[in-house]
């Protein structure tokens, strides 16, 4: 086995994950590293394993994360263990980033004549009181080209009571929290 061969092994036996991994060894000599490190960020690949000349007379890997581009030099040894930590790490920190990304754009309006407003100058994500009529629903559709995206639900596992009226309607006996958006 080479040297490659026995570092997929390695990673795979010591993966714990609840999803398969899959680690793929790239023997096509026909391009350059750089070309095949763009072509994988194109692909979607997690982490990046080098295994360089340099890198097997000093029995080390390269592990870089896609997300970040930092590199990690890893000894043989412990690279299926740091292979979980990366990808651990880089599930926190893209569900992070994207949740914060979220909360910035999130806001909370109370009648329509501002969420159309603030949907027009400023975009994003917002909070409203609905009815939970199918006409207001249509009407915000069709006027703003924002649809809800979601219904918050409560520890009941039923959607979040607003107490306001809606937004579109005013009705107060039935409003709950809908986020609504536009589709980019």
């Amino acid at each position: 086995l080479s040297q490659a061969e026995k570092l997929q092994e390695d990673i795979l036996k010591s993966w714990k994950g609840s999803y398969e991994l899959k680690v793929h060894i790239d023997r096509d000599p026909s391009k350059q590293a750089g070309w095949k490190f763009h072509e994988y960020e194109l692909l979607g690949v997690c982490l990046r394993i080098e295994l360089g000349s340099r890198d097997l007379k000093q029995s080390q890997a390269v592990l870089v994360r896609r997300d970040t581009g930092v590199k990690h030099f890893i000894p043989w040894g412990k690279l299926g263990s740091e292979v979980a930590v990366q990808l651990s790490s880089m599930q926190k920190d893209l569900f992070e980033k994207a949740r914060l990304w979220r909360d910035e754009r999130m806001q909370e309006v109370e009648d329509y004549v501002s969420f159309q407003k603030k949907l027009e100058e400023l975009g994003g994500f917002f909070v409203a009181p609905w009815c939970q009529k199918a006409s207001c629903e249509a009407r915000v559709k069709e006027e703003t080209k924002a649809t809800i995206r979601c219904l918050p639900w409560g520890e009941d596992l039923q959607p979040q009571v607003d107490p306001r009226a809606c937004m579109v309607c005013r009705d107060a006996s039935s409003s709950v929290r809908a986020i609504f958006a536009k589709n980019y």
